[in-house]
């Protein structure tokens, strides 16, 4: 599609394989190139420093009709000690997008010390109801540091794209906000009739050993998804007593490269007004190989299972789920409490042929259905940590049981 192309060939511009001899400038009013789809790519104030490459040979390394090898190659032998392009614009016959204030620095060896652009915005004409609707987005800030693209190029250069990755120290994303059609409106013109998506920000670090990661960050923040109050979505969600989604992740992961081990010290998804959701896990037996680019099946069937623990924190949803099952079912909350009170204390022991976790574990969850709160669950292998492919195969509770120790537990608000 023209848009991926017009980013491939942006990031084309920015990968280094070797550096060259500095030269001129290439200082370039605008540029602007016939892309596919009868649609335009146009560069304005285009500014390569200290460039390696000449004037016409970056014109045709961003040329949407020079062959993908041939921008490689102009790519791997282009060095620069700074890239500005003020707006990058792509307009077709359906859609618009501007990528504002475009800025690189020290691009060598396929690596950039800094990269910042104040933001993209667009629209674009989807088919909903046999018709085009409209669509918007736009963007805040980006910056990204100390980015390393060179196993990106090698892959694209190379047709292996299992191989591609991009490695950075620190990113930051802010404003990221959409408007969608949705599929039972019509009328775009029409705010409420279009789904709302915002993402306040993004915030990601990552740190390395040699070529692998080895520690990561992750933040999401103030991610609100407000569909069409008569939308199918919006009914759903009005069901259970919310108009919009408002939801935050937080991740932290570390690899250890001498043990093959990762640990997910922190996984957390929280929504306002609906509950927070936790995991932590240790796992073992994963290959250096499996943390670069797309790790192949057969590489992830080798990982195991060293502990795992979940924990969901109520501040909501519960009741609200309680409410939406039981008037569905034309019954009160409190009677379809007892229910599935009843359920969780005869089931769970069944289930586990009368041992006494299911003991545990019935008196866990009937005491959150009791009074929504806190519920701890942890999965600890016994003898030894798990292979994934075993874990599957677990289906006897007798089996289960001997090789793997189950806990819960349940506080109340």
């Amino acid at each position: 599609m023209v848009l991926s192309r017009c980013i491939i060939a942006i990031l084309l511009a920015i990968g280094v394989m070797a550096q060259p001899a500095l030269a001129d400038s290439v200082n370039v009013g605008e540029l602007s190139f016939a892309a596919a789809k009868h649609a335009t790519l146009t560069f304005s104030k285009l500014v390569v420093k200290d460039s390696s490459l000449s004037a016409a040979d970056v014109s045709r390394m961003l040329d949407p009709a020079t062959p993908d090898a041939d921008k490689i190659s102009l790519a791997q032998k282009l060095s620069a000690s700074a890239i500005d392009i003020e707006t990058v614009r792509l307009v077709g016959p359906d859609s618009v997008l501007n990528v504002h204030d475009f800025k690189l620095r020290n691009v060598v060896g396929g690596r950039f010390s800094n990269f910042t652009m104040s933001g993209f915005d667009g629209i674009a004409n989807s088919v909903v109801n046999n018709g085009a609707e409209r669509e918007d987005f736009k963007t805040g800030p980006l910056t990204i540091e100390n980015g390393d693209m060179s196993a990106l190029l090698s892959a694209l250069r190379d047709g292996q794209m299992d191989a591609a990755s991009m490695r950075f120290s620190a990113l930051t994303w802010t404003g990221l906000e959409a408007q969608l059609p949705s599929p039972e409106k019509k009328n775009v013109g029409v705010v409420t009739n279009r789904t709302k998506v915002v993402l306040e920000s993004v915030q990601a670090q990552a740190s390395y050993q040699g070529d692998v990661p080895t520690n990561a960050t992750l933040q999401l923040k103030g991610f609100h998804f407000a569909p069409p109050a008569g939308s199918a979505v919006g009914t759903s969600l009005r069901s259970f007593g919310y108009e919009q989604l408002d939801l935050s992740l937080t991740f932290k992961g570390i690899y250890d490269v001498a043990k093959q081990t990762y640990l997910v010290d922190e996984l957390l998804v929280s929504g306002l007004n609906t509950g927070a959701l936790g995991v932590k896990g240790l796992f073992a037996g994963i290959p250096a190989s499996a943390m670069k680019g797309t790790p192949s099946p057969d590489v992830l069937k080798q990982g195991q299972v060293a502990s795992l623990n979940l924990r969901y924190v109520d501040a909501g949803l519960g009741e609200k789920v309680l409410a939406a099952v039981a008037r569905d079912q034309g019954k009160s909350a409190e009677v379809l409490r007892k229910e599935w009170i009843s359920l969780s204390n005869n089931v769970l022991p069944l289930m586990l042929m009368g041992d006494p976790v299911g003991f545990k574990l019935s008196q866990a969850f009937s005491s959150f259905l009791a009074k929504p709160g806190q519920l701890d669950v942890s999965v600890k292998p016994k003898g030894g940590p798990i292979g994934f492919a075993e874990l599957l195969t677990l289906a006897d509770p007798a089996v289960f049981l001997s090789r793997i120790e189950l806990d819960a537990s349940a506080k109340a608000p």
